[in-house]
């Protein structure tokens, strides 16, 4: 939980983590802080009927509560949350984009106002909700319990009540048909967002804590989402309790300098040595040929492919593109061997993003980078 008590909490990023089993909700921000981001978790299996002081089932997900504002919530899976996935109370600017919803009881993703009549504001964009075993309500976003002169701007979400985009933007939404806005209602915080199809497998393959190298409740959780299994708990041991996990040590040789920028990119020599260990979870290394973060081979010359994981040609490999050929990539390309190119400038090999905001074009033996797109070869 993020608490601002005795002074602001700000700038906190929750990034790649993976929280169940909490008797009230499975984290929160509260009291007066701002620019908060959760971002790339799983947040699932909040407890139902379990040990909470109120005596009433309970089991919620995340709670942005009063008095904190900037907040941006994205690319995270929630599931098995009977409700507050997540929920915003009190005053607000928040953006809740291309995250995965999955088997909520109540409500799904709601605004409600606490106290006070400060307006609320907030960003509801390509998100992904699916129904499960325990959902009553279709509707995805709940704003019936927000008051004017609050507004919402709800873009290119899918679930239940809207299955395409060629339906009206506001038919996943139940309640706040006055609070309507066509435009956002704030400033984005300059998250790239892909269309809801798109990143339903991308939230899968990639959110939550060692997302290559998950634990056993994290990969039930996500297998539930896929094939729709699965239901809300009221105790851990209804999962097969907690987890026997080995113990994991890592040396403690700090960097020199460890507050200084060497590199001038805005990130500490401490941040990026820190940064450095996700290498361990979030990629997959396989010697042998080129192989996805998902563990895909993709072996000697390749076709159109497309990876929502880190992208790696080991030492000593070779990988043939040939012309008019695209690989699209949602994280890194990381070459350790041979890229052989072939085509021209006319008709370039492409390696890019999904969204195309980045990545760069090869032709005749050169790498040419584009919108600050990056390879590294080692």
């Amino acid at each position: 939980m993020i608490l601002g008590k005795k002074e602001e909490s700000h700038n906190v990023v929750i990034d790649h983590c993976s929280l169940s089993w909490a008797v009230d909700e499975n984290s929160a921000a509260w009291f007066p802080s701002h620019d908060i981001t959760f971002q790339w978790c799983i947040i699932s299996e909040a407890l139902y009927d379990s040990y909470h002081p109120s005596g009433y089932p309970h089991s919620m997900g995340l709670l942005i509560g009063p008095e904190t504002y900037k907040a941006s919530i994205h690319h995270n899976l929630f599931a098995h949350n009977a409700d507050r996935n997540p929920l915003v109370g009190g005053y607000s600017e928040t953006e809740i984009i291309n995250n995965v919803i999955y088997n909520w009881k109540w409500t799904a993703t709601s605004f409600i106002h606490y106290s006070g009549t400060d307006p609320q504001y907030g960003n509801i964009i390509a998100n992904y909700y699916k129904k499960g075993s325990n959902t009553l309500s279709d509707y995805g976003i709940t704003l019936d319990d927000a008051t004017s002169p609050s507004r919402f701007y709800v873009h290119d979400n899918i679930g239940p009540t809207r299955t395409s985009n060629s339906q009206d933007d506001w038919d996943i939404v139940d309640g706040g048909n006055s609070l309507r806005s066509n435009t956002e209602t704030f400033t984005p915080s300059g998250i790239s967002t892909q269309s809801a199809f798109t990143i339903y497998n991308s939230v899968l393959d990639n959110a939550g804590a060692r997302p290559y190298d998950r634990d056993a409740i994290d990969q039930r959780i996500v297998q539930n989402v896929r094939y729709g299994t699965g239901e809300l708990i009221d105790s851990q041991n209804d999962v097969g309790g907690w987890p026997n996990l080995e113990n994991n040590y890592r040396g403690l040789t700090l960097p020199s300098n460890p507050h200084n920028d060497n590199n001038l990119d805005g990130y500490t020599n401490l941040e990026e040595w820190i940064y450095s260990f996700t290498d361990d979870t979030e990629t997959i290394h396989i010697g042998g040929n080129m192989y996805d973060g998902n563990g895909g081979p993709i072996s000697g010359t390749v076709s159109n492919y497309q990876t929502t994981g880190d992208v790696i040609t080991p030492t000593g490999r070779q990988l043939t593109v040939l012309p008019d050929v695209f690989i699209f990539l949602m994280h890194r390309f990381v070459s350790n061997g041979i890229i052989k190119i072939s085509g021209s400038q006319n008709n370039p090999t492409s390696l890019t993003s999904i969204d195309g905001s980045h990545g760069i074009k090869l032709y005749n033996g050169r790498i040419h980078l584009k919108n600050g797109g990056s390879i590294k070869i080692s």
